[in-house]
């Protein structure tokens, strides 16, 4: 203990233990504890700050302590002049815990859990196993980050790992997110911060390179640092490394940020093993996979079925003509899937490419006709564009001329991969599908095109792209 005005560290003897009977001292008070020297440090709850625990207890060797004027007594046998090992500071500060347990009934808050059974009960979400199993693991992390926080003996003397963190991973469209959010808004700790992947690789970048011109040396334990600075919990939404920037940075950055104690928590379309596959220099990337696997709980959410495609069912999902009144049901079809999110921008990395997705939330995302098939896009492009979303929600399809052919090319391309992936299409359009595209090269297999997007309205293409796709 660091005695006040005299400039000094005094032992901690091993039979001083704080006691007080319920309603025991007050974190303000001084509380002067002899060392057996004929000294006293005084202010001890100043240090300590223990008025959490209620009562204070005798830890270390379980010796009754006495209180009397404020002053602790300790036993009149000589103490030893030895520190406290951290192992009798952590079951004394498990002892305290079970009597404040006992005391309360052993309940605690459950908010995580009380906001997952109100959407159950409220019928916005159906019950689903794998949901539910994710929900006690994350609900035993918001339990451990939040009494990491709390005050505690072991604290003092000794630095708290971070809790293991949490990887969601799974199809699109099963919950990750959802679960994701509720449990950032549930988890009652002050330190804490959620983004998408794409925007913390874009801080990370940017906070390497400010920190690469300020000072010599490796910028990365400086960026970790800044990045912990914001939260001791991060929360990333859909953890994709696909860059190769972003796979030789980002191991180093990860074990900078456990070695500082924060926790991570992801969800991902993907299991750690499968990241960056096919990557260049991928083998430079497997420690990262290794580290993340032994600090994460990877949970599988596999369920049967996509829970937000049932809200499409009965429901329009082409609207024409295009204008006003088809933009205003696409935005309701947008407010359905996301739970009214504004959504953001998002920049897929497809081979040394990119494509920006206008629009991006839940699994969702919205682009417009000229954006999709008016570039020089290709089946790789549509193929990630599907395998990262479960909805496409495209805008102002137009009546195409003969001269229009390469768009045409591209829409019957676009298709083709949505119905394959068993991806879902909410359109608008200037005319029904047959008559989109009448006359021109390859006007005859539109044929195919304008009937899968018929099909594609239906409910049985609905219940089936609600299955999970056996070939991923």
């Amino acid at each position: 203990l660091y005695q006040q005005g005299r400039r000094k560290w005094l032992p901690l003897t091993d039979r001083v233990a704080l006691a007080a009977e319920e309603g025991g001292c007050e974190t303000r008070s001084p509380l002067p504890v002899s060392t057996g020297r004929g000294e006293n440090v005084p202010h001890i709850t100043s240090l300590l700050n223990l008025n959490w625990y209620q009562p204070l207890l005798p830890v270390l060797h379980g010796e009754k302590v006495g209180m009397r004027g404020g002053r602790l007594l300790r036993p009149r046998q000589q103490p030893s002049r030895r520190l406290a090992t951290g192992a009798e500071l952590r079951q004394g500060t498990r002892l305290v815990q079970r009597r404040i347990s006992a005391r309360s009934g052993g309940l605690m808050p459950q908010r995580l859990t009380s906001a997952y059974n109100d959407l159950l009960a409220a019928g916005t979400i159906a019950p689903e196993p794998s949901q539910a199993a994710a929900i006690a693991a994350l609900q035993g992390l918001a339990d451990g980050l939040e009494a990491s926080q709390r005050p505690s003996l072991v604290s003092f003397w000794t630095r708290r790992e971070a809790p293991r963190g949490i990887y969601l991973c799974g199809p699109v469209g099963r919950g990750k997110t959802m679960l994701m959010d509720l449990f950032f808004r549930s988890v009652a700790i002050k330190n804490k911060r959620r983004l998408h992947f794409d925007a913390f690789m874009s801080e990370t970048h940017a906070s390497t390179e400010t920190a690469r011109e300020e000072s010599e040396g490796d910028p990365i334990p400086l960026a970790a640092r800044a990045l912990a600075e914001t939260g001791s919990l991060l929360c990333i939404d859909e953890f994709q490394v696909n860059d190769i920037a972003d796979a030789m940075i980002i191991g180093r950055l990860y074990e900078q940020l456990l070695a500082i104690g924060v926790t991570l928590v992801a969800t991902s379309n993907t299991p750690p093993a499968n990241l960056y596959p096919d990557g260049i220099n991928r083998p430079l990337f497997l420690p990262f996979v290794a580290l993340l696997e032994q600090n994460v709980d990877v949970v599988l959410l596999a369920g049967r079925r996509d829970y937000r495609m049932s809200k499409l069912a009965g429901r329009p999902l082409y609207f024409t003509p295009a204008g006003a009144a088809a933009n205003a049901a696409l935005e309701a079809s947008w407010a359905l899937l996301t739970n009214g999110a504004a959504g953001v921008p998002r920049t897929l990395d497809i081979h040394g490419h990119k494509l920006t997705i206008a629009r991006a939330a839940e699994g969702t995302a919205w682009m417009s006709f000229d954006a999709l098939c008016g570039q020089p896009l290709g089946a790789a492009d549509y193929r990630a564009l599907a395998l990262a979303f479960h909805t496409l929600i495209l805008e102002d399809i137009p009546i195409l001329s003969p001269d229009r052919r390469n768009e045409a090319r591209r829409l019957i391309l676009l298709i083709d991969v949505l119905y394959d992936e068993r991806r879902n299409l909410i359109a608008s359009a200037a005319a029904e599908p047959d008559a989109l595209y009448p006359h021109g090269d390859g006007s005859e297999a539109f044929g195919r095109t304008a009937s899968r997007l018929v099909e594609m309205r239906s409910a049985d293409y609905l219940d089936a792209a609600s299955e999970p796709n056996p070939q991923h």
